[in-house]
């Protein structure tokens, strides 16, 4: 058996000699074969270990890696004697299987799988005396805590990472980390950012001696409450903050010991984050070039990473369509309806490589499918596709499904089916206009309920949720919110107040500067009633108007014979009937 063991070192040895060289193919080749040579129970456990890592952190064949890494973590949870030893397989191969534990987490979060993490939380006190894997499992626990919407779980397993961090003078660092990972969950979990919390952060930052230790913790910090700020919907909060995060990540970190993130991923992240907000400022130019930095910045990220670890590729990849996502935005109210459909038949693409990412994507790619439908005026289309995603929305995925019967909401009472529009009640009623979601999503709510007052001559009510809206979009910079509120505001008030056209003018700049066609048709049409009731000329209102009307008809005759059109009709939650074998290049 002995030599056997030696047999199998010598072939790990070469595992690693191909791996460090990158050829991983013949790295995995090494190790399976390692793994069929006669040998101790120890060693042959650890071949295969090292197989599951190496298609772990080096492939795209996620079932591969769980297959080995779960037979690995299992046979190293025995409880029996090693022979020759007097020592367990779970004792004596501890840094090995909680190494595989928190791969196997990792796994789990990139795959939608959160509930699978919570098996591990029995490793966590066991793997205290190796702090680096601790740290690891410990936030890989809470994420699959926040994943299941257990916040309360997440908190008490980060407190009690810091306290334990923060007994040994080399871990202390970590320990910071732990508070803002503290601090990111309790936002969540109270809808805003605590302030003491956030500002003694920064504080203990602050105090830290080592300047590029420092320069990692204050970006991770930023982040954390730029997604907070986001999770809310809070843009011009967001801009001050946005502005340094870009100034720190243009400082190349340095990876002493630990680091959040690359730096080249910390530029990836920036500019997507400038992107949504200059999308939602209605800054189409500004939005266009951020995406541009964004997509050449995740591109030349992953063309340089050498490992395809599952959690940090599922990021890279995620961060992606988020951006694609918020151009097919951009592109559809610019009525690009082509353009915008080759943006989501990348989108979905990209899900059909990684499959992981369709847990989160499809709904998604429903959505925007519905939108699409919309523009190109086909209503039970739109509607087909709102359902698929309602369909295909995890449970946990609130904001999602709000959103969605926001779009279900206004389809309803645009085609007189005020009926069905009470069914959305649970997720868009009246008692859900002041909580939960964003401050987007609320003016959202708002505007359906005061359209939903207007069709309905119920004018008072409308007035008032035109003010709440006027009031909550103001304060954040939502300006094509604030525009609609406007356009409500004026159907309300063609009569009754002098120069009401001066009112709604800004509509124009606003909808001008983002390129937004739909709402440049909706201006133009009030602009017309109003003068037209005023007795004011018209004939330059009506040219412009037809213009855009235009603009509309030719955008929808170009997807009439598109090649991606046929994805209207996909309504699965699967995207490989999408990209058939026979038509993959």
């Amino acid at each position: 058996m002995a030599n056997g063991d030696q047999v199998a070192q010598q072939m790990l040895a070469m595992a690693e000699y191909f791996r460090q060289r990158y050829e991983i193919r013949r790295a995995i080749k090494c190790s399976l074969g390692a793994s069929k040579v006669a040998q101790s129970d120890c060693f042959k456990i650890l071949t295969v270990h090292q197989t599951g890592k190496l298609y772990h952190l080096y492939t795209h064949e996620s079932e591969q890696a769980e297959k080995f890494l779960k037979l690995a973590y299992h046979q190293m949870c025995s409880t029996q004697i090693v022979d020759g030893t007097q020592n367990t397989m779970y004792d004596l191969m501890r840094e090995y299987r909680l190494e595989a534990a928190c791969m196997l987490a990792e796994h789990s979060l990139s795959e939608g799988l959160p509930s699978q993490v919570a098996i591990f939380m029995k490793d966590l006190q066991d793997s205290r005396g190796l702090p680096m894997l601790h740290t690891r499992l410990a936030f890989l626990c809470a994420e699959g805590a926040m994943g299941e919407r257990k916040s309360e779980n997440a908190i008490r397993i980060l407190e009690e990472l810091r306290l334990f961090l923060d007994q040994h003078p080399e871990t202390k660092y970590l320990a910071i980390y732990a508070m803002i990972a503290r601090l990111h969950v309790r936002a969540h979990l109270v809808g805003e950012i605590p302030k003491n919390e956030s500002d003694e952060i920064a504080r203990t930052i602050d105090a830290f001696p080592d300047d590029m230790a420092r320069l990692n913790m204050q970006i991770y910090h930023m982040c954390i409450q730029l997604a907070n700020f986001a999770d809310i919907g809070m843009v011009r909060t967001s801009k001050a903050l946005m502005k340094t995060l870009q100034q720190h990540a243009q400082i190349k970190t340095h990876n002493r010991g630990f680091r959040w993130a690359d730096p080249t991923f910390i530029t990836a992240l920036v500019c997507v984050f400038t992107q949504t907000s200059m999308f939602q400022n209605c800054n189409r130019e500004r939005a266009s070039k951020y995406y541009n930095h964004a997509i050449r910045s995740i591109k030349d990220y992953s063309e340089r990473s050498r490992t395809l670890e599952s959690g940090v590729a599922y990021a890279i990849r995620r961060l992606k369509m988020v951006a694609d996502e918020t151009m097919f935005q951009t592109k559809i109210i610019n009525c690009e309806l082509t353009s915008a459909v080759e943006t989501i038949h990348e989108m979905l693409s990209d899900m059909h490589t990684h499959g992981a990412l369709q847990v989160m994507g499809v709904p998604r790619a429903h959505l925007l499918l519905g939108l699409l439908a919309l523009y190109l005026e086909k209503t039970d289309v739109a509607e087909k596709q709102f359902n698929a995603a309602v369909a295909t929305t995890m449970p946990y995925d609130t904001h999602l499904a709000q959103l969605l019967a926001c779009h279900k909401g206004l389809l309803y009472l645009q085609n007189a089916r005020q009926a069905e529009f009470y069914d959305l009640d649970d997720l868009i009623g009246l008692s859900k206009m002041n909580s939960g979601g964003t401050y987007h999503l609320r003016s959202i709510v708002k505007f359906i309920h005061g359209f939903h007052a207007y069709l309905n001559n119920k004018m008072n009510d409308c007035r008032i949720r035109v003010q709440e809206i006027l009031d909550l979009t103001k304060s954040e910079d939502m300006f094509r919110m604030y525009t609609m509120a406007l356009l409500l505001f004026a159907a309300l008030n063609y009569q009754a107040i002098p120069n009401l056209s001066e009112t709604i003018k800004p509509t124009i700049d606003w909808s001008v500067k983002s390129s937004d066609v739909a709402l440049l048709v909706w201006t133009y049409s009030q602009l017309i009633q109003i003068n037209d009731i005023s007795g004011l000329p018209i004939d330059e209102e009506q040219k412009i108007l037809l213009g855009h009307f235009q603009t509309i008809e030719i955008s929808q005759a170009a997807m009439i014979n598109h090649p991606h059109n046929f994805m209207l009709d996909w309504t699965s939650e699967a995207v490989e009937p999408l990209f058939p074998k026979n038509l993959m290049p």
